[in-house]
């Protein structure tokens, strides 16, 4: 009886134990540990879509060589140590920039299933081998079943296909241009960081760089790659020694997060904010004070900055017109109380509806005059 239990297992190519980096391994004194730790952080991140954190409510807390020690309970620190070392050397492990370890391509080395996908798989197979079980004429009555489990592996076959075709080339239509790829190649190397000077099909880079185009498309990727070029975080200017790559761009999360803007600088997207309504009526403000007060300091950027903020909120968030809030300020600055109590942005916003208020009253009793 199926449960609907989920079951996980590992992916690994027949050539896996003669790949290169598996014999570097085997040569090393404690090469066997480096290999299975390897596929036991595998195992341990396949609800982390590979990512060596665990989440304890909103926050997400990176594992660290304690925490992997405690949970992988046959290998010393020093081993693992070591072993994370060897792991990002050779692209098989690599560090988000939040300090996150990543299992890389992941998605490729765990597969799962569950007990209802087996038991369904089973009678596939099962009805697939009726014909030849059948001794008189009934292969007419699995001849439905047949039918289905043949051309579900023609779709298997074709995807299969599709992933060892070139990157650019092939008799259908190709996921991937050369044209497409040359322009995205293009795009990174004006970024001024690590240049491309290849992409083929049968390596992780073309393949995660297949799966971004036929995500997004190549303007999306073109986007993505003009939002690396305005984020001087991911260019390097950072206090955490991180630089974005192209591997690291094209990996899904990563890819996302930077189409989506999150690493781009707030500079490059808006323009001149001493141009603002904001900063024009901060200005205002303080040049008035200064007025009063000869010996008062001329705040610095970041203050006028803060100043400007504040009167932007005024304006999205409680919807006050620009011309509004310039006249209940004209009228604060102009009073004999208010003038005292407002000294900043802050204090016009706290204060906003009073002054208003008896500014409309005032305007009221001068028209009854």
């Amino acid at each position: 009886m199926a449960t609907g239990k989920t079951y996980y297992w590992m992916r690994l190519k027949e050539s896996f134990l003669n790949s290169d980096t598996v014999d570097f391994f085997m040569s090393q004194p404690n090469g066997a540990n480096y290999v299975v730790l390897y596929q036991a952080l595998c195992l341990k991140t396949i609800n982390t879509e590979g990512r060596l954190s665990r989440q304890i409510g909103d926050i997400i807390i990176p594992f660290d060589i304690e925490k992997i020690r405690r949970d992988c309970k046959w290998f010393s620190a020093d081993t693992i140590r070591v072993a994370l070392e060897y792991y990002k050397r050779f692209g098989l492990i690599y560090q988000d920039v939040d300090g996150t370890l990543v299992m890389a391509d992941h998605h490729n080395l765990v597969g799962k299933t569950t007990d209802y996908a087996d038991q369904k798989k089973a009678q596939r197979i099962k009805n697939a081998e009726k014909p030849k079980l059948l001794a008189d004429g009934g292969v007419d009555n699995v001849h439905s079943d047949v039918h289905t489990e043949i051309r579900d592996k023609s779709i298997e076959i074709r995807d299969k296909s599709l992933e060892e075709e070139d990157i650019s080339t092939g008799s259908k239509e190709p996921v991937c241009r050369t044209s497409d790829v040359r322009r995205v190649i293009e795009a990174w190397n004006d970024t001024g960081l690590t240049q491309v000077t290849k992409i083929t099909a049968d390596t992780n880079r073309g393949r995660m760089l297949k799966a971004r185009i036929r995500e997004y498309g190549v303007d999306g990727v073109l986007k993505a790659i003009e939002n690396v070029k305005n984020s001087t975080f991911l260019k390097g200017q950072n206090n955490r020694g991180f630089e974005a790559t192209f591997d690291w761009f094209v990996k899904p999360n990563n890819f996302l997060k930077v189409l989506e803007g999150n690493y781009t600088d707030k500079k490059a997207a808006e323009t001149d904010w001493r141009t603002s309504e904001a900063y024009q009526i901060a200005e205002y403000l303080a040049r008035e004070k200064a007025k009063d007060n000869p010996g008062r300091a001329w705040p610095t950027d970041a203050e006028m900055q803060r100043q400007a903020a504040v009167l932007e909120e005024l304006h999205t968030q409680s919807g006050v017109a620009w011309d509004t809030i310039d006249n209940v300020l004209y009228f604060a600055l102009n009073s004999q109380w208010w003038g005292k109590k407002v000294q900043s942005a802050h204090d016009l916003k706290w204060h906003f509806n009073e002054i208003y208020e008896d500014m409309t009253k005032e305007q009221g009793a001068v028209k009854e005059d």
